[in-house]
């Protein structure tokens, strides 16, 4: 259940609001638990939603920050369609390496957590028209899989428009007792047991390995099934990515259209773990 109590997590979205020289006035609502963990406080005039913050209500911190107003009112000053199937005429476009200032700037006001490592901008002009920084979580020089945090600013002037925070999982044992080359072998192996039938067994081999990195995870493994569903004990692990070199659509069909497989081995034990695939 969320113990946060409605005028706190409006007191604490203002201060984030402060922090980032965000004026949000005071015509907010709360929309109460978000899967009994999330309490969201909006801020609406005349019906429409200007800002939005989630807050998280078992570490009681802001995780999400959207001005929806700022982008808005960009837009309309300069005549951009908010239909991004349409052409948009944007105006001068502030240099990375400014917005990457401005980005650090606001990073330095909010406090990010001392877990996190700088990754890299990224430009987005088919929807919000925003400069987005990200970071990474990171535990003993190893990033989680499910870690990352992101700072938006609009792309035309550098105001403040958006932050977001998404951590899954906790620190835990970083022991590598398992060598690659094991870990794709394993996880090889893995996947011939969740093929379906000896046609697609046969094209094991044109699997090729797309990535394999050391990651922290959570676990979705149960009883050797691949599951949906992720453990909270988290475990640094190889995620190894398998994918069909080709578009052949016999070679897809023979393999009951399963063009990517990810599976995930225990970086200590060399058991699987986790993982998915697509089809």
């Amino acid at each position: 259940m969320c113990d946060l109590p409605d005028e706190k997590a409006i007191e604490m979205s203002e201060t984030f609001s402060k922090r980032v020289g965000v004026g949000i006035g005071s015509n907010s609502w709360v929309s109460g638990k978000l899967l009994e963990r999330l309490k969201r406080v909006m801020y609406r005039r005349n019906g429409h939603l200007e800002v939005s913050v989630d807050i998280d209500c078992g570490n009681k911190e802001v995780i999400s920050f959207v001005n929806l107003k700022l982008r808005d009112q960009v837009f309309n000053k300069y005549e951009i369609s908010m239909d991004n199937r349409k052409p948009r005429n944007w105006p001068a476009i502030l240099p990375e390496n400014k917005a990457k200032e401005i980005v650090f700037s606001y990073a330095n006001r909010i406090g990010l957590p001392q877990d996190v490592k700088f990754s890299h901008m990224r430009l987005d002009k088919i929807d919000s028209g925003t400069w987005n920084a990200h970071w990474k979580r990171m535990h003993n020089g190893y990033p989680y899989e499910d870690g990352s945090l992101s700072i938006g600013i609009m792309a035309i002037d550098g105001e403040f428009f958006s932050y977001g925070k998404f951590f899954r999982g906790k620190p835990c044992p970083t022991d590598v007792k398992i060598p690659k080359e094991k870990a794709i072998a394993v996880g090889r192996n893995k996947i011939s047991s969740l093929m379906s039938d000896e046609k697609a067994k046969r094209h094991l081999q044109d699997y090729v390995v797309s990535s394999s990195e050391l990651k922290i995870v959570q676990p979705n493994a149960v009883f050797g099934f691949l599951t949906p569903f992720h453990r909270s004990n988290s475990r640094l692990a190889w995620v190894v990515t398998y994918s069909l070199p080709s578009n052949d659509p016999k070679l897809a069909e023979d393999v009951n259209f399963a063009d990517k497989f990810v599976i995930k081995v225990d970086a200590a034990t060399g058991k699987v773990i986790g993982g998915s695939l697509s089809r």
